[in-house]
């Protein structure tokens, strides 16, 4: 999976990530110090 590879990537900021499971979403996001999760790649690709 690309996501874990940019995760490890010390030049990559991960500000949001997208999962159809919401529990899984939010806790990626925990995990990576994200800012923000979706649950629909629409609202992901909208986010500015």
């Amino acid at each position: 999976m690309h996501f874990q590879a940019y995760a490890k990537n010390k030049d990559v900021e991960i500000h949001a990530v997208c999962d159809l499971n919401e529990q899984r979403a939010h806790e990626t996001m925990k995990k990576h110090n994200a800012e923000a999760y979706y649950t629909n790649y629409h609202d992901l690709l909208n986010d500015p």
